[in-house]
């Protein structure tokens, strides 16, 4: 009975699974069916038991877990496909959004408000500042990261030669070995899908390549882009916190001369209130006169913000130097990692 046991479970994976054996085993050669491959090792609970039937069965699922990688393989590909098709149209948008970016209308100064409506026009427009730096920030990194990761493709798609040079080895070995067919047929099987596998793992590595290589025509243009923006709210940022001091002093200075006329018009009604009447003035002048205290807060506030931004733009300097000394720097030229420091 174990012959003919076995000699249906040979010629079930032989038959279904693979075509003739050839002198190479190649992936050019005939693909293998993964729903094929499951059929027969469905098959095999129903004409094997034992240990031959666990080995068996181990094999084909390593082929079917091997096929079902190429299956997302293609996806990928697809994906990195999609963005090359699509470089050429977004570098125009972002031509068309640099062309059009000084046209961007500017805060309105002859606009009637308040002071407390300016404050509140500064705020709005700090906070979109932080969030336009962030911005550069974040489209900087990805400027490194896609050099990172183009190392990290080639070095892989090396490996993966190594690797298919390796599994060709090994079929050979598998073809001229003694193991009994019905093993060699399964492991013929699983080295087959495993060859495929390789062969798509490196078609998707190339894929990225491209996907990379078209990216890195795309980075200059949002940089410049981003930067554009970054510039352009700190020119607005700048106008308002002007226009919000020029409103505190003329607020200020009106207060103080209503204060000044308060105070001489106490004074001449009774003398009883003139020594009241200079203190009042005094703490007047301490509020709203020249180099009042509102203004030297105002002034330690912008000294800060300024300290804030030189310290950010630093950190951005440092993290962004030491992701390209990740990427290049024991190797190739020191200018490709070298911090280029902002005025």
């Amino acid at each position: 009975m174990r012959p003919v046991v076995t000699a249906i479970a040979c010629f079930l994976i032989a038959l279904v699974v693979l075509p003739p054996l050839a002198a190479e085993a190649s992936v050019d050669s005939e693909r293998l069916d993964i729903g094929q491959i499951r059929a027969a090792r469905e098959s095999l609970d129903a004409v094997l038991d034992g240990t031959l039937r666990e080995r068996l069965a181990e094999l084909l699922d390593a082929a079917i877990a091997e096929l079902e990688k190429i299956e997302s393989d293609r996806r990928k590909i697809e994906r990195f496909e999609a963005q090359v098709a699509g470089t050429d149209a977004r570098i125009d948008e972002l031509r068309r959004e640099l062309e059009g970016f000084d046209r961007i209308p500017r805060a309105d100064d002859a606009a009637e408000v308040g002071v407390a409506e300016a404050q509140r026009e500064v705020a709005r427009e700090r906070a979109r500042l932080v969030a336009d730096r962030e911005a550069l920030r974040t489209v900087e990194q990805r400027s490194v990261e896609r050099a990172v990761r183009r190392n990290e493709v080639s070095k892989q798609l090396g490996e993966l030669d190594q690797r298919a040079e390796t599994i060709l080895k090994e079929i050979r070995a598998v073809r001229d070995g003694d193991l009994g067919a019905e093993l060699r047929e399964a492991t013929m099987t699983r080295l087959r899908a495993l060859q495929e596998s390789t062969a798509s793992g490196i078609e998707v590595l190339r894929a990225e390549l491209t996907s990379l290589e078209a990216r890195a025509k795309v980075l200059p243009w949002e940089i410049d882009l981003a930067q554009r923006r970054v510039s352009f709210r700190e020119q607005v940022v700048a106008g308002l916190e002007s226009r919000e001091r020029r409103l505190r002093e003329e607020e200020s200075k009106a207060a103080l001369e209503r204060a000044i006329a308060t105070c001489d018009a106490a004074a001449a009604r009774s003398p009883v209130l003139g020594p009241v009447a200079e203190e009042t003035l005094a703490l007047a002048q301490l509020r709203w006169g020249d180099g009042n205290v509102v203004t030297l807060s105002d002034r330690t506030s912008r000294e800060f913000l300024a300290t804030k931004k030189y310290r950010n733009d630093l950190e951005r300097v440092v993290e962004l130097t030491r992701r390209l000394y990740v990427a290049y720097g024991r190797r190739g030229s020191i200018g490709r990692w070298w911090p280029h420091l902002p005025d």
